[in-house]
């Protein structure tokens, strides 16, 4: 008996505490409203009137409810949490997503300037030796057309440079 009475005093403390009002429904249907250690039912202080073991029943419901309603408040906070974690994964994964599409993107650029410059080259080469055969092929038109070979092989290179780098990334 003492234990139920301190136990009773603690949650009579607990709420006094709060300095709020809060609404009880008890078990029975009837409807309670605690202001600190005062008892109200229908408007009407009823502290008094009500025997001790009522007070610890309405308390015990009241801190069942505010036990609740803590738990729930954690539950929603939780939530919150993992969405707004979900939202930051989902963020990221956008990111992600944008960054891969871009690097695609470059390399399909690097591809077909590897290949526009491969056939420039080749197109090059080919004329070089077409003309090569015909009379009247300078020494002038040779070094001429040496250097566009060459630069055409060094822009080769460079884009295959291009295009590897963008492949091992």
């Amino acid at each position: 008996m003492k234990y139920l009475k301190i136990v009773s005093l603690t949650m009579v403390i607990t709420v006094s505490s709060c300095g709020t009002t809060h609404q009880v429904i008890t078990d029975s249907g009837e409807i309670y409203e605690v202001k600190g250690d005062t008892y109200y039912k229908d408007g009407k202080d009823v502290t008094s009137k009500i025997s001790d073991s009522e007070k610890d029943h309405i308390v015990t419901t009241l801190n069942r409810r505010l036990e609740s309603e803590d738990e729930l408040l954690a539950q929603q906070e939780a939530i919150e949490e993992a969405r707004e974690e979900a939202e930051k994964a989902l963020e990221e994964a956008d990111e992600q997503a944008e960054a891969i599409q871009e690097k695609l993107e470059a390399t399909k650029e690097a591809r077909e300037n590897y290949i526009q410059a491969n056939k420039d080259l080749n197109q090059a080469q080919k004329s070089y030796k077409r003309l090569r055969k015909k009379e009247g092929f300078s020494t002038k038109d040779d070094a001429k057309w040496t250097k566009k070979i060459n630069d055409l092989s060094d822009k080769l290179k460079e884009t295959e440079q291009k295009l590897n780098n963008l492949m091992d990334e």
